[in-house]
């Protein structure tokens, strides 16, 4: 039967992993369908132009539809900042370089020329990106923007970054000469010319628009995962997972510099750039906490806090030099894309699993890696991936991709436990009917166990009594043995089964039915129990004395229970006693009421007076060896004591003790 329900769970399980990778795909579908729509927002076409030296001529190129990208070696002039004053009163007396771009990214400072032929009264648009440095720019003779300010040193120079586009309208000849003074002291690579997107108002303004989208559209999806996670970190804080995403997607965020300047337009260069490279260099010991906080044996420790220790000293180089910190950040990007690569291969060890979830947590591991990779060689001049409008890293893109398959995996993890829950609290329900089947036959068998306790014990006590009485007087006048022996056996056989089913009835009582207790006046119960057994003791010679004191504490108990302890001991005492007599005592000992049995038989052995209360310790072979185990068992669920002081051949006194009640508390 546990095989067919084993069977029938994996069932279970397969179905329902086929339906997940069925809804899994649909999702991951609808995500890349939403995305490419974004992706084909109206935007012109840019083309390529062919390199050039100094002057870049598009008089006769079609405007409709189209940009142009510039691949035109700029005249330069390292070293110096000129304006184009200095240019018309031939102050500029070197003749231009043209530098190729390892050259120009090396050079601090210089100067930049180039030569535009447009079409005439044409209206036009210039998009270039600043990259990080200071620059002022000049068109047709004016100056029209300044980024920053640039200077010979770095005390004189005002860093800033920004991406700038500019309107204006070509004159009769078509000719637009740009002049940009550029100047970088931060970085290792200096200041290279700006790459110029050229091309009619109309579709600057389109370009710029579907740019917007585009990173607006990765910023938002990364903040709105950034902010759902710190919810869910902050209704439940042992998750640390969800706080270590959050924080990762905060940081892929910000790497659009647009994002840092809608909200603190004047931020100071340092800071943007300090903001810029912890963006870059965090996330990715981030990602690997993450990893261990999910599957803590996943890589080795050694390994993964080596890599947390170069972090920390890459982070604290960019807090004391950030030059310093850009010429050896190469370093931690190839060790970032080693430990990412060896992530890799340990989360391609839990795909055996067969779990839905490794998968994700692979697929968007690889990605991730693949971005740290292109973007690594990015951060070189070296384009692996094509970048998407206004978005240089792919590290964000592939963060949103992450973010799905972690979005994923996580609902996959809280599905199942949800299941398991659900399976659980069937069972639970399941069990509660068993369990409401079981209290129903247990009350039943309780109920039938008091009857036949109740009709039973009784008559088979008085049987007993009877029996042996009558044992006693054909014995004294001459019948035959072998008939009071039968009346012996009888008296026997009865005082066993009646406490075999004094037992019994104890074994089958719930607990909350032997804590049914009323307060009760012991020393009464005392006497009536002794006047109800006067007479068999009186037959058989012994004197039945009792001694009661008025007005005893009342005791909490349960009538039946003490009526029985005191039963069994004046039937011990009868046992045991042939002559003298058998007195019954109730008095009041402080907080306490106490009752003394004693008798004048024959007193307990010495070598069985310390086990008398086990169970099977009798004293003869006509006792069952159970009363007094009984008695103690009763007596102590009562918070009471039972003792017994006896010397063999002089009589035995049991005494036994119990809390006094006092009004409203029951547990006394």
């Amino acid at each position: 039967m546990k095989g067919d329900d084993g069977l029938e769970q994996t069932n279970k399980q397969l179905i329902n992993s086929k339906v997940n990778i069925v809804y899994i795909t649909f999702f991951l579908a609808l995500v890349l369908i939403t995305w490419l729509g974004f992706l084909c927002y109206p935007r012109p076409n840019i083309v390529e132009l062919p390199p050039s030296n100094g002057v870049c001529n598009l008089s006769e190129n079609n405007f409709d539809g189209t940009l142009y990208r510039t691949n035109t070696v700029w005249e330069a002039w390292p070293y110096q900042l000129y304006t184009p004053k200095d240019f018309e009163n031939d102050v500029v007396t070197d003749p231009p370089q043209y530098l190729d771009e390892e050259e120009a990214m090396l050079t601090s400072y210089a100067t930049y020329k180039i030569r535009l032929i447009l079409p005439p009264d044409t209206y036009y648009g210039i998009s270039m990106v600043t990259s990080e440095y200071a620059m002022r720019i000049y068109i047709d003779g004016e100056e029209i923007d300044s980024v920053g300010t640039p200077g010979t040193t770095k005390e004189t120079t005002d860093h800033r970054t920004q991406e700038r586009t500019y309107y204006s309208r070509t004159q009769h000849s078509g000719i637009v000469d740009i002049i940009v003074q550029t100047a970088n002291f931060v970085l290792v690579r200096g200041s290279g010319a700006p790459q110029l997107i050229i091309g009619a108002s109309s579709n600057i303004m389109d370009r710029n628009d579907a740019s917007l989208v585009v990173n607006f559209l990765i910023s938002g999806c990364l903040i709105a995962a950034f902010l759902y996670h710190v919810g869910l970190f902050c209704l439940n804080r042992t998750r640390r997972t969800d706080l270590i995403f959050a924080i990762c997607c905060l940081l892929l965020a910000v790497l659009n510099k647009r994002l840092i300047f809608i909200f603190w337009p004047n931020c100071p260069f340092s800071v943007v750039m300090l903001i810029l490279y912890t963006a870059t260099l965090l996330p990715y010991p981030l990602l690997i906490s993450l990893f261990e906080c999910l599957h803590p044996k996943l890589m080795c420790k050694y390994a993964v806090q080596g890599y947390y220790i170069l972090s920390g000293m890459y982070l604290l180089l960019l807090l004391i030099d950030d030059r310093i910190f850009t010429e050896l950040y190469i370093g931690l990007q190839v060790v970032s894309v080693f430990m990412m690569a060896y992530l890799l291969v340990r989360l391609a060890t839990l795909l055996r699993n067969e779990k839905l979830q490794s998968y994700l947590y692979f697929m968007g591991s690889l990605a991730l890696s693949i971005a740290a990779i292109n973007d690594m060689f990015y951060y070189r001049g070296i384009i692996i991936i094509p970048f998407v409008d206004g978005q240089f890293f792919m590290s964000p893109i592939a963060m949103i991709f992450f973010v799905f398959c972690y979005a994923l995996a996580v609902s996959l993890d809280r599905a199942e436990t949800e299941n398991k829950i659900h399976d659980t609290m069937e069972k639970e329900r399941i069990l509660a009917a068993e369990n409401a089947a079981l209290d129903r036959t247990n009350e039943l068998r309780e109920k039938l166990m008091a009857t036949i306790s109740h009709e039973a014990r009784t008559p088979l006590a008085v049987l007993s009594s009877y029996a042996s009485l009558v044992a006693i007087e054909l014995r004294d006048k001459g019948m035959d043995e072998q008939t009071t022996a039968d009346l012996d056996k009888i008296s026997f056989e009865a005082k066993r089964v009646a406490n075999l089913i004094d037992s019994m009835k104890r074994m089958t009582l719930s607990t909350e039915k032997i804590a049914e207790r009323i307060a009760l006046d012991l020393g009464d119960m005392a006497r009536q129990t002794a006047q109800l057994y006067m007479p068999i003791l009186e037959r058989t010679g012994v004197a039945l004395i009792i001694q009661t004191e008025d007005n005893l504490p009342m005791v909490l108990g349960n009538p039946a229970e003490l009526t029985q302890v005191l039963f069994n001991l004046l039937q011990n005492s009868k046992n045991h006693t042939t002559s003298g007599s058998v007195t019954v005592f109730a008095e009041q000992d402080e907080a306490f009421v106490a009752i003394c049995i004693t008798d004048t038989g024959t007193g307990i052995p010495t070598h069985i007076l310390p086990d008398v209360f086990e169970r099977g310790i009798k004293g003869d072979d006509a006792g069952s060896g159970i009363g007094l185990a009984v008695c103690k068992e009763i007596i102590e669920g009562h918070n009471g004591t039972i003792r017994i002081d006896s010397e063999w051949g002089k009589g035995t006194k049991v005494t036994i003790v119990f809390p006094a009640y006092k009004e409203g508390n029951k547990s006394e």
